[in-house]
């Protein structure tokens, strides 16, 4: 009886850590590289926002509205790697260059910033918003590339 209630107890506690570690996988974004973010490669069947990593934090970062926000941006870019970066692009269905968001992930240092950019006459608004770092510390080809896609 013992025997069984520390088999059990063991099993219990392989199958969490093991849940806890794959939930907790920042690298698992990396299997959308060359794909779209909508692409249902996740071990839930989702696509890379709905793994539950990600969705927990845009959900903690984003205010609500934000995140209201980036789930209406249908239209999707095949996600870019830059060095340790996931890029993923998003924006409105005949509106990409006024209502855009750019969502990047450091696998290496475990860090998302989500970018915002909206034009309508006579105002502009462009939101960063991240679990760690100022967006001013991503490389100059990340918030270059987010700047041009305002122009296009």
């Amino acid at each position: 009886m013992k025997k069984s209630a520390a088999a059990i107890l063991v099993l219990s506690w392989v199958l969490c850590t093991g849940a806890n570690a794959q939930s907790d996988d920042w690298g698992q974004a990396l299997q959308w590289v060359d794909k779209y973010p909508s692409d249902k490669l996740g071990a839930n069947g989702g696509g890379l926002f709905d793994q539950p990593l990600f969705k927990s934090i845009l959900s903690r970062v984003l205010p609500k509205a934000e995140a209201t926000a980036l789930s209406k941006f249908a239209i999707e870019s095949v996600i870019q790697k830059v060095g340790d970066y996931v890029i993923v692009h998003k924006c409105l269905p005949h509106d990409c260059p006024t209502e855009m968001a750019t969502v990047i992930i450091d696998v290496k240092t475990r860090q998302l910033w989500v970018a915002l950019f909206s034009r309508e006459a006579g105002r502009t608004s462009t939101r960063w918003y991240a679990t760690a770092d100022d967006y001013s510390t991503l490389p100059d080809k990340i918030k270059n590339d987010f700047l041009q896609r305002q122009r296009m």
